[in-house]
């Protein structure tokens, strides 16, 4: 549904849902349509896999992040022959410490970013420098909106990946104490894996 007044267009299906941070369609980077899509049967999930994901030029520009997750998109379904991108949301920060996120899967699918939790876990995969507050930040949000739209519990548990365990252990030690953000192993400290 749109309304048009004075030069003003307002999509009401692109507006951002009361407590959630903007997060950028498909479209704006231009992904190739999905083969395939499977719901997730368990929402809302109890998992966040998060991933640092390599960048094969250092991220200067939001140009920059858009050839990074589109060259992604094309190597997993060309080379892999995955039905979509792996991840539900791709997060990144670039050289001028702009934070965008951007959709995968979306909320409601199956990813294909961790064997062992894709069915019941959502993926982020982060380019760029994780460490900045704006990408923090960004994180913290997305999360926060998940939990408002009942896709993901409030008590989560954090995954991380094997083979990029230093932002796993970054993100566990910074929202150890946010007041704002529970995860299972925030307290116990224990610490999961795939990958």
């Amino acid at each position: 549904m749109e309304f048009r007044s004075i030069g003003f267009r307002i999509d009401l299906k692109s507006r951002i849902q009361r407590g959630c941070p903007y997060i950028l369609n498909r479209s704006s980077w231009d992904a190739q349509p999905y083969i395939s899509r499977e719901k997730l049967k368990t929402l809302p999930v109890a998992h966040i896999v998060i991933r640092q994901l390599p960048a094969s030029n250092s991220i200067v520009n939001q140009q920059d992040c858009i050839k990074t997750i589109k060259d992604l998109q094309d190597s997993q379904m060309k080379q892999r022959g995955w039905a979509d991108i792996g991840y539900n949301f791709l997060l990144c920060s670039d050289s001028d410490d702009q934070q965008q996120i951007y959709r995968g899967r979306g909320w409601a699918y199956v990813g294909a970013h961790c064997i062992g939790y894709n069915f019941k876990s959502l993926g982020i995969g982060l380019i760029g420098n994780y460490a900045t507050e704006k990408s923090l930040n960004a994180f913290k949000s997305l999360i926060q909106c998940g939990i408002t739209k009942n896709d993901i519990v409030k008590n989560f548990t954090m995954v991380g990946y094997s083979s990029s365990s230093d932002i796993y252990e970054y993100y566990l030690k910074y929202f150890r104490n946010d007041s704002d953000l529970h995860y299972s192993n925030q307290i116990s400290g224990t610490q999961f894996f795939c990958g």
